[in-house]
């Protein structure tokens, strides 16, 4: 796979193998599923990717942010032959950072820490807890945090994205070091509520962890991205609880009205933005020597 990425957070995207299974809402539209299949291959097989890619990061003079695993998952079984090899390029390449994004966080404990010093061996890798709604924060944050119990991991974190309803992370915001979020892209792709977004935002604010933004998808919101004009565009309207109402009559200037209720047009990714009440929030973790949060701007 390619190495240069358009993941707001990311330098680079590394493969060392595609495919995998759905495990959970948040695969429903998966981008990898829609993308194998266009050319032709079973999304569900899990295959190693060729030499070049699967070593490509020791090729890699400059620094980078990189994501390992954005077409499979990291901890899928199938990878049990090959994951010990990549461990061992991530540790032989200090100068990056491996960012890793997981929905079977239950498998780091064999996979990884058995054998493993962290302190020693894991500086420059970052993991993630993936999930998209309340049940799987509530199933997969408590199983990432269990690494705390094995070391000064430097850094925990969740990718909530898609973002499929309210998430409540109060219960363990207090362990995290970083909180992604963002709405659903592609085909099919649902709405994101923007209070969705800010009740993120704030638990991160007041818990002082950083917070990234990553993007609406292909849903805006009309007041929070400033669209002036729905015109021929789809729109509706997405409550709190995440149920769509589609339209069902022309756009007549109707706009958020305290009911809960926001509405919102489907202009694709790149009109709809990244902005939220009227900023980009690009925060990134960081270490001081008294693990304390360093937020970046």
């Amino acid at each position: 796979m390619g190495i240069i990425s358009k993941i707001e957070y990311i330098n680079s995207s590394w493969n060392p193998w595609q495919g995998c299974h759905k495990v959970s809402d948040g695969c429903r539209n998966c981008y990898m599923y829609r993308e194998r299949k266009r050319y032709g291959q079973d999304p569900d097989v899990v295959v190693r990717s060729s030499d070049k890619t699967f070593y490509a990061p020791l090729t890699w003079d400059e620094p980078k942010r990189i994501m390992v695993c954005s077409w499979s998952d990291f901890f899928i079984k199938e990878a049990d032959p090959w994951r010990e090899d990549v461990i061992q390029i991530m540790h032989n390449c200090p100068l990056h950072t491996f960012i890793i994004p997981t929905k079977r966080p239950e498998q780091i404990f064999n996979s990884l820490i058995r054998n493993s010093s962290p302190s020693e061996k894991w500086g420059n890798v970052w993991f993630l807890a993936s999930i998209e709604n309340q049940e799987a924060a509530d199933k997969r944050i408590p199983e990432l945090l269990k690494l705390r119990e094995h070391g000064d991991w430097p850094v925990l974190g969740i990718s909530a994205e898609p973002l499929l309803g309210a998430i409540d992370i109060t219960p363990y915001i207090q362990k995290l070091d970083w909180v992604i979020t963002g709405g659903e892209s592609g085909t099919n792709a649902w709405p994101c509520h923007p209070d969705w977004i800010r009740g993120l935002r704030d638990q991160c604010l007041d818990a002082g962890v950083p917070f990234f933004f990553k993007q609406w998808g292909e849903w805006a919101p009309k007041r929070t991205t400033g669209i002036k004009s729905i015109k021929s565009k789809r729109w509706g309207v997405i409550t709190e609880k995440g149920e769509y109402l589609s339209e069902t009559t022309p756009w007549n200037g109707h706009d958020d009205d305290g009911s809960g209720e926001a509405v919102v047009v489907k202009v694709g990714k790149k009109a709809a933005g990244r902005l939220i009440d009227g900023r980009e929030w690009n925060q990134f973790p960081e270490k001081r020597d008294d693990k304390k949060h360093l937020i970046c701007v």
